[in-house]
């Protein structure tokens, strides 16, 4: 076989096995609204079943971004479920390929009982730890406090989120020679910027998660996801290499 054909053949292997995947979900693709999300696209859905057997996870109808459809998590009143989690697996580089984004959209819908208010969380896992946390806390009449952590850098305070009001959330990776930087933002709006202390190079996103405690109050709140996003870039080193094999192929051809 040609050399040119094998060294191009190698260099779309290590791209394929660099933790290169990409997740991209809109929830178009999907059948039946309000149908149980679990088992979906590979959505899996832990602890998801109400008291009457019905589904607490599901294809919504929300339209966003010229998107139909979207997965609500909460909804109904269920304090005895405790923890509710819809999860998706993935295998996206932080920066192994270059620099990597990752985000999605929400909004949330306030409960009718009032004050009863359930709290929400938001997870990528990384490898080796939560690269981003995002905790949503009952604030005051149809708003939330949002919070967020990471397993390698500092959290803090990010605003307010209230009640039919869409945001996304996005945090930004990159290599700097040296260490992995981050950029997380809210709504196009810098929130943080720093180096995720301890993060490696080889480190990658394993899942993206939405929790919902209804444990915690008696409210039939709920929370809307939609455009999640994990991609990460090809790097420059990558894209030369590829070229090269490209352009080599090109004029044994001549």
């Amino acid at each position: 076989m040609n050399r040119s054909i094998l060294g191009l053949a190698a260099t779309l292997a290590f791209v394929g096995n660099s933790h290169a995947a990409v997740f991209i979900d809109n929830f178009e693709s999907y059948s039946t609204v309000n149908d149980d999300m679990n088992g979906k696209g590979g959505w899996v859905v832990s602890n998801g079943v109400d008291s009457g057997g019905g589904p607490v996870v599901i294809l919504d109808s929300y339209t966003w971004d010229g998107s139909s459809q979207s997965a609500t998590v909460g909804g109904v009143t269920q304090p005895s479920l405790g923890f509710t989690t819809l999860s998706h697996a993935a295998n996206v580089g932080l920066v192994s390929n270059g620099p990597s984004s990752f985000k999605f959209k929400t909004s949330y819908t306030e409960s009718t009982g009032g004050a009863t208010r359930n709290p929400f969380q938001f997870i990528l896992t990384a490898n080796s730890g939560n690269l981003l946390t995002i905790d949503l806390t009952p604030a005051g009449a149809g708003q939330y406090d949002v919070t967020w952590s990471s397993s390698f850098a500092e959290g803090g305070a990010v605003g307010t989120l209230t009640a039919g009001v869409s945001t996304q959330f996005q945090i930004d990776t990159a290599w700097n020679g040296s260490a992995v930087t981050y950029a997380f933002s809210n709504a196009g709006s810098a929130v943080s910027s720093g180096i995720l202390t301890g993060a490696a190079q080889t480190d990658f996103v394993s899942s993206f998660s939405t929790s919902w405690n209804s444990g915690a109050s008696a409210g039939n709140n709920s929370v809307t996801i939609d455009n999640v996003s994990l991609v990460p870039e090809p790097s420059a080193a990558l894209l030369g290499l590829l070229g090269t094999s490209l352009l080599v192929l090109r004029r044994r051809r001549a």
